[in-house]
């Protein structure tokens, strides 16, 4: 059902402009122009801190669905909740490590080894 539905929104456009579609673990992103979760922590960070001398080694990122694959291309320390192991066919760009818990109980089981590292 959700491919029918990506495939049906990326058949839009607006003003002119296609719409762009991707999936998440529990809703579709819908949006018009050049936007993905790199683009805007990107942003972020060079609004709010010395991007320019960021160590991009010192920052992970856990994602869980298709609309992480621009973060999990762009970061080298990256981890992936288990729910998103049926979708690892679809990426280009996978996560490093993925968690043998889904959703918040990866995130917890991540949290827990990241904490017994220290």
């Amino acid at each position: 059902m959700a491919e029918t539905l990506l495939t049906a929104i990326r058949q839009l456009t607006l003003n002119g402009q296609p719409v762009k579609a991707t999936q998440s673990s529990i809703h579709i992103n819908v949006w018009v122009g050049e936007h993905n979760k790199r683009i805007a922590s990107e942003l972020y960070l060079k609004q709010n801190a010395d991007f320019e001398s960021l160590n991009l080694a010192n920052i992970a990122y856990i994602g869980d669905s298709l609309n992480d694959e621009a973060m999990f291309e762009w970061l080298p320390t990256t981890f992936g909740v288990n729910n998103i192991t049926p979708l690892l066919g679809k990426l280009n760009a996978k996560p490093k490590y993925v968690t043998r818990g889904n959703g918040g109980y990866g995130f917890a089981e991540l949290a827990d080894l990241l904490i017994s590292m220290r």
